[in-house]
């Protein structure tokens, strides 16, 4: 759906600051409405603030940026196709962090993916 937008002039930082912003907007816009599912669950402490800081940057600012830069240049179907991809990676990083085997289904359907990922390149 971006990728006309993406072929004009529009720089990748100001769409995704613009695309950023309105999902702000209409997040507060549910949280003073009363909704709960735009409130925490628990006090936000500092940790907490932190890691959503980090995760922020890293996710939607640096990662939604480089998507929109990919689209600008490259085939939507293939940059969609690895960005949907890069959740499945993080299945090792989960099962490091919490010393927790994830279970078998996440493991088959993982490497299914990154299978079928290696298939379409491949081709």
């Amino acid at each position: 759906m971006l990728k006309p937008l993406m072929l004009t002039d529009i720089d990748a930082i100001a769409a995704s600051a613009v695309r950023m912003s309105i999902g702000f907007v209409l997040h507060l816009l549910i949280f003073l409405l009363g909704f709960k599912v735009a409130r925490s669950y628990l006090p936000l402490t500092g940790r907490v603030l932190l890691m959503v800081i980090i995760n922020a940057t890293l996710s939607m600012v640096l990662g939604m940026t480089f998507i929109l830069q990919a689209l600008k240049h490259g085939d939507a179907g293939m940059v969609a196709m690895l960005s949907s991809v890069s959740p499945v990676l993080l299945l090792p990083m989960l099962w490091l962090v919490y010393k927790r085997t994830p279970a078998w289904g996440a493991w088959v359907g993982a490497l299914l993916t990154v299978l079928g990922t290696v298939l379409i390149i491949r081709h």
